[in-house]
């Protein structure tokens, strides 16, 4: 079922430029080191360094947020609020790691964790049909983040259709 949860991602270009480089140094750095034995052999060691770099600090800092991804696409979404709502305290207590997220997870998105978050925890509570809950949540996430796109169209989905079932009375 989880092509039927739809994913939101604005790409940070920036960011992704930034990664791609760290990438490539790490490939350079990996071939300068083994330029004696196989260069080639130091490409993939110094990529996969970088990558195996990734994996663990994501496992250290976003593994709430990344559970709870893996939750709503099991449709799990009771199990999934608790997740963001750790996700999204870790965050507030911690911002530097949603501020250099490019540098210490290798996220480009153009999205911070903690509005990530707020979305996430309103999405499961649309789902789970508690939509006054949902609601508070979008208007929080837009309170914190005024720019948030997915809180304010969801804010204008859920609204209309809050008028045309009061209109249909």
């Amino acid at each position: 079922m989880a092509a039927s949860t739809p994913v939101v991602r604005s790409i940070s270009w920036g960011a992704a430029i930034v990664q791609i480089a760290i990438v490539i140094g790490a490939a350079l750095l990996g071939s300068a080191l083994f330029k004696d034995r196989d260069p080639s052999l130091g490409v993939m060691i110094g990529a996969a360094c970088c990558l195996v770099y990734y994996r663990f600090m994501r496992r250290l800092l976003v593994n709430d947020h990344r559970r709870g991804i893996v939750l709503v696409r099991q449709q799990q979404f009771a199990d999934a609020v608790p997740c963001f709502e750790a996700s999204y305290e870790f965050m507030r207590r911690h911002p530097w790691a949603d501020r250099w997220r490019c540098l210490l997870v290798g996220s480009a998105s153009a999205t911070s964790y903690r509005e990530m978050a707020l979305c996430n925890i309103a999405f499961c509570y649309s789902q789970m049909g508690e939509g006054d809950k949902a609601l508070a949540c979008y208007e929080r996430a837009i309170g914190e983040f005024p720019d948030c796109a997915v809180a304010t169209a969801a804010l204008k989905m859920m609204r209309s259709a809050q008028l045309a079932a009061t209109d249909a009375r």
